[in-house]
């Protein structure tokens, strides 16, 4: 690699100590301070709305003779936790594949997992900080992991987008010819996107560059990796969508084979539109609102209300075990602090790009 090209890719997370920077820098604390307050009145907003409603609708949560399934409740946990072992997957596929650095699984366990714990700070961007924090020091690239991670918020994005949009248009029309349409549709939209991933890639690394203020190093990109991730992240979205179904029989509703069909939708594009909530920690308040619009009106109060709680409090047990196990494993291998100048030559056939000719 050479020494112009190495720059583009380490000078991502590297912003040069300029004058502008420094005078800039009380804006950004300023900016800082109001996403966490946006963050907290959104989470307020969210514990005061639900628990308003559930108390609104005590007496048809009553009438409903509630019934806990504890079996159920196990079951949407291990699902929630098969969602984020196929995430950790699709970050072990893709740093394995562009890097010379071969990580193992129990490394991209814990980069993924411990870091986790992070997006619960307003920001979205603190969980690969953490990443690029532990791993730069075990001779992987910064950028790399910058990169590794954008992928494969990307790559999800699109999968549970997708997928939630078909499921959508099924539950909403069923498996008529029009719907079969829109599926197959989708299905074109996605297999474009991969077989147009550098121009996407160059697009995308170029909006997050602004939004991070900083220069984001780009790879190609294998397009069998990107196949590869696309049916991780498809799995990944079944999995949490039946984790929520799963949420539904706990407390005794069962589904029929539509109402399946409408609440893998739903709870797949909430989390979608959880993700895209910046300013709100994990998503929390965005995604259990969404969900609760969708559900409300068909199906009884028990069941919109409580579960998008039990939703969140199930994606929070996942994460606290994974990512107190993470951590545990963390601190039993050593892992060494990052230090600078740890940056490693790429794989040869995934060498590093310059955006702008992405962008050409």
């Amino acid at each position: 690699m050479s020494s112009r090209v190495k720059s583009q890719a380490t000078g991502a997370l590297r912003p040069e100590m300029s004058a502008a920077g420094i005078e800039g820098e009380p804006t950004r604390k300023v900016g800082a301070l109001l996403k966490a307050a946006v963050g907290c009145i959104i989470t307020a907003t969210f514990v005061y709305f639900f628990w308003h409603e559930i108390s609104g609708n005590r007496k048809a949560i009553q009438a409903f003779e509630l019934r806990v399934d504890v079996f159920a409740i196990l079951a949407s946990i291990v699902a929630v936790g098969a969602d984020y072992l196929l995430e950790t997957y699709g970050w072990y596929l893709t740093v394995n594949t562009l890097s010379a650095r071969k990580a193992t699984f129990k490394e991209s366990f814990v980069a993924v997992n411990a870091s986790r714990l992070a997006k619960y700070i307003p920001g979205k961007v603190w969980s690969p900080t953490v990443q690029v924090y532990w791993l730069a020091g075990l001779g992987f690239s910064k950028s790399l992991i910058l990169f590794s991670n954008l992928t494969n918020i990307g790559v999800s994005l699109a999968a549970y987008l997708l997928l939630g949009s078909g499921l959508s248009a099924i539950a909403s029309g069923g498996v008529t010819a029009s719907t079969i349409i829109v599926v197959v549709a989708l299905l074109a939209v996605d297999i474009w996107l991969i077989e147009s991933s550098r121009s996407v890639v160059g697009v995308c690394t170029n909006l997050a560059g602004r939004l991070l203020r900083r220069e984001v190093g780009t790879y190609d990109l294998p397009k069998k990796l990107l196949y590869r991730l696309h049916a991780v992240h498809f799995l990944a979205a079944l999995f949490f969508g039946a984790a929520v179904c799963l949420l539904c029989s706990s407390i005794g509703f069962h589904l029929d084979g539509a109402g399946i069909i409408l609440v893998l939708s739903s709870a797949i594009l909430s989390e979608v539109a959880g993700f895209a909530a910046f300013v709100s920690p994990g998503g929390l308040g965005v995604r259990e609102g969404l969900l609760y619009a969708t559900l409300k009106g068909l199906f009884v109060p028990a069941v919109f209300l409580i579960v998008p709680v039990a939703a969140r409090l199930v994606s929070l047990t996942v994460d606290a075990v994974l990512g107190v196990t993470g951590i545990a494993l963390a601190r039993k291998m050593a892992w060494p602090v990052c230090r600078r100048g740890n940056d490693v030559p790429v794989h040869e056939d995934a060498p590093v790009v310059p955006m702008h000719q992405l962008l050409e």
